[in-house]
């Protein structure tokens, strides 16, 4: 594996760890930083087919902001990470949550990174749900300004 590629794997790894805190009791502040780590043209596909741009991303995470309960668990497993060309890495995982409240999800990620002087920025995030650990009704995703769906 490239030093690239593990430090977005390692970016992948952080985030999610960072996101635990947030959602069980964090402030707006800490949404400001995590954004730096996302591209301007980012874009995410979540496990129900739509897609957000950054502004969107935003949005969805700031309703979480304090919103999930203590014990709220994230686990990622990193199954592969490659450095695809000069500066570009992809990284596939497995992310598993539980502790909302409701019964334990998984999802398939992959993630898209550029270097940012040195930093792995997410450009591109594809996710879905594994057969047998989706939400009986997905958690509803807030319309907003970066809804990127033509539909």
């Amino acid at each position: 594996m490239s030093d690239f590629a593990a430090r977005a794997v390692a970016e992948v790894e952080g985030l999610h760890d960072v996101f635990v805190p947030l959602f069980t009791g964090g402030a707006t502040d800490d949404l400001d930083a995590i954004m730096t780590r996302f591209h301007p043209a980012f874009v995410r596909t979540g496990p129900d087919g739509k897609s957000q741009d950054v502004a969107g991303l935003r949005a969805m995470l700031a309703s979480l902001v304090g919103m999930v309960p203590e014990g709220f668990r994230i686990a990622v497993d990193i199954e592969g990470a490659v450095e695809a060309a000069p500066g570009v890495a992809v990284v596939r995982y497995v992310e598993r949550q539980d502790g909302r409240g409701s019964e334990p999800t998984a999802r398939r990620s992959l993630a898209v990174f550029v270097d940012d002087g040195g930093a792995p920025r997410w450009l591109a995030l594809q996710e879905t749900w594994l057969a047998g650990a989706a939400p009986a009704q997905p958690p509803a995703e807030p319309a907003n300004e970066g809804d990127c769906n033509d539909d």
